[in-house]
């Protein structure tokens, strides 16, 4: 059986990149021949480029411009490492198809297809309702399933763009989505059900991870990892890596060389070698839902800070391992206590397994 699966998988984003290799390793753990769809629409790609023109005419004003032209020149050796790094983590790690660019030179020779996980029906990030990303690729005997599929944010579903994703959305034979809001929203708004299953993120085993890991250099830190900036976030990791006598290092894709960043930073990390930061950290501060997962998979310490907005995912997976406490504001002074990973595991593996078990359903019905 020949599995496809369509979702970002060349986003300069650990965590795009990470739930990706995630679902393709759990596929290919039930024996199946299984390849990414290396779909590449320019709202994607965009990150990878060194200037884009669009961007520019967006900008109003010649201040405006000029930061940008700025920005881009000084990110460009950063940006040529990183996009390498993860060039060279897509080719030893996942099989991809032929490039597509468009509808008409999708491959059709699947027996099913996942489309998702991640954001890929975000309108903000794809720039518009992207076609293939809502199943408008040559079918042919193929089923058509998402996997924890989701939106983002609900309010960016009106007008055009309603109209689009009702018109499109009956191409797929069974919906899975990755949070309940998104559930409730299907069924409200275009009268179709789906099924709440976890992040792809968590169907890797931990030796996978211990596997794939490059050790650091860097030896005794707290590793900060936060995706909006968060002014305090610093601070909070100050004052853990104090009670534990360690440095803090930020990590980050591309970084730019006149920041100040206030602490140690490592940039132009390869998805191994941002996995290797997390496996050999004393203790790990973030925001990110998939930084907190690979911590919860490689059973580490850590806390997620709290966002402004869209804190759900996070307190979902905390939930369900039994780790509310490991969510913190920023702002918070907290006495560093070390995770009993015993019965998180058993609770993980819980979840993973009812969301495996939806996957091997999507691939049964196809026989």
């Amino acid at each position: 059986m020949k599995i496809g699966i369509v979702t970002y998988h060349r986003a300069l984003n650990y965590g795009a990149v990470l739930q990706c290799m995630s679902l393709y390793s759990a596929l290919k753990r039930l024996g199946l021949d299984v390849e990414v769809v290396d779909y590449r629409p320019e709202a994607i790609e965009k990150y990878r480029m060194y200037f884009r023109a669009k961007d520019f005419s967006l900008c109003k004003g010649i201040i405006a411009k000029l930061r940008y032209l700025v920005s881009c020149l000084t990110l460009i050796n950063s940006r040529r490492k990183t996009v390498r790094k993860f060039d060279e983590f897509l080719d030893n790690n996942i099989k991809l198809s032929l490039v597509v660019s468009s509808v008409s030179d999708a491959p059709r020779n699947y027996d099913v297809v996942f489309f998702g996980s991640d954001q890929i029906w975000n309108p903000a990030i794809n720039e518009g309702v992207d076609q293939i990303y809502l199943g408008q690729m040559p079918k042919g005997h193929a089923k058509f399933y998402t996997y924890a599929v989701s939106m983002g944010r609900l309010d960016l579903f009106q007008g055009n763009v309603e109209e689009e994703y009702r018109k499109y959305i009956s191409s797929f034979d069974g919906l899975s989505v990755r949070e309940t809001t998104m559930q409730t929203f299907l069924k409200e708004k275009l009268g179709r059900d789906s099924d709440v299953v976890c992040d792809p993120s968590l169907l890797i085993t931990k030796e996978e991870c211990d596997a794939m890991a490059v050790k650091p250099k860097d030896e005794g830190y707290v590793l900060l990892f936060i995706l909006d900036g968060n002014p305090d976030a610093l601070g909070f990791a100050d004052r853990i890596a104090q009670q534990l006598g360690k440095k803090v290092i930020r990590i980050g894709a591309v970084q730019n060389p006149f920041h100040r960043y206030h602490s140690e930073v490592r940039a132009e990390l390869s998805p191994a070698e941002f996995l290797g930061y997390i496996q050999y950290a004393d203790c790990i501060v973030t925001n990110s839902f998939h930084a907190t997962s690979f911590s919860l998979i490689m059973q580490k310490n850590f806390y997620t800070i709290l966002r402004k907005n869209n804190n759900d995912r996070a307190k979902t997976i905390l939930g369900v391992a039994g780790l509310e406490d490991r969510l913190a504001d920023a702002k918070e002074n907290i006495e560093f206590k070390e995770i009993n990973y015993q019965g998180v595991r058993k609770r993980l593996d819980r979840y993973k397994e009812s969301s495996m078990k939806w996957i091997q359903k999507c691939l049964e019905t196809d026989k």
